[in-house]
């Protein structure tokens, strides 16, 4: 059973759509992170924001879902492809609450300018360390930190890297962000019930994969988020490693997983 800390109350709004469903978002931000929730009740949580450059993107799939406000707001390391978009997000969107891994100290140019525009909106940055868990409505919603225990100066940003455990009815997800091999096999050994989720996010954008990592990936509904980069990413010898189909951003878009408690289903922007 996993076992919360720290318990963070959420404010509950009157946004609900009367629908029973949960939604996940995982949308095309090229090689970046940002993974909207929509949860039973109507309130929302958007999990990174992507790079600067695809703010744009973002923010005008968020209206297109005819989202006026944001209820919480997740960065899970301070890396350009996470953080960027949310300097301009904050201008448009209302953000309710903000939490991050607070680890300024490893991060990238302009996060220093993108935290400050996110302060001038008069939001505060809340820390989320293992343990965390965020409530929101409905009975049958967890969402519970399972990444990092702490900031040991031993680590780099994306081994600090927020991972974020969701549950709803009996279905499940697991966001990884950008988690290497040791921590996919710490939060494996410290929280084995993982190994049922319905889905999971391929980490790093589809990078270096432990063992015990792939074996988690079989037969679950694997999603990666990734698009051009430098870094020759997703590397085909470590997706090579699953068998099962991944869905991939960069060839489908925005890849939408739909959950009503029993069952998930697919499909695509």
């Amino acid at each position: 059973m996993l076992v919360a800390l720290c318990s963070l109350v959420l404010f509950t709004p009157d946004n609900s759509r009367g629908e029973n469903l949960l939604r996940l978002h995982f949308i095309d931000v090229g090689y970046g992170n940002a993974v909207l929730v929509e949860f039973s009740q109507g309130e929302v949580m958007l999990v990174d924001a992507g790079a600067k450059g695809y703010s744009e993107n973002v923010i005008n799939y968020l209206k297109s879902l005819d989202i006026k406000e944001i209820d919480v707001a997740i960065l899970t390391h301070p890396h350009y492809d996470h953080f960027g978009g949310f300097a301009s997000l904050v201008k448009v969107l209302p953000i309710k609450r903000l939490y991050s891994n607070d680890d300024p100290d490893r991060s990238h140019s302009g996060y220093l300018e993108t935290m400050k525009e996110i302060h001038d909106a008069g939001i505060k940055e809340i820390p989320l360390l293992r343990g965390d868990e965020l409530f929101f409505r409905g009975e049958d919603i967890r969402v519970q930190v399972l990444h990092p225990e702490d900031l040991s100066e031993a680590k780099s940003a994306n081994e600090n890297s927020i991972v974020i455990w969701i549950q709803f009815g009996n279905t499940s997800f697991l966001l990884t962000s950008d988690i290497k091999p040791p921590q996919q096999n710490e939060i494996l050994k410290i929280y084995p019930e993982i190994r049922t989720a319905s889905s999971v996010q391929i980490p790093h954008h589809g990078g270096r994969l432990s063992d015990d990592f792939v074996r988690l990936c079989e037969g679950k509904i694997l999603v990666l988020s990734t698009g051009p980069n430098d870094y020759g990413k997703p590397y085909p010898e470590e997706l090579a490693k699953i068998q099962t189909k991944i869905l991939r951003t960069d060839l489908l878009g925005t890849i939408i997983l739909e959950s009503n408690g029993e069952k998930v289903s697919v499909s695509g922007d």
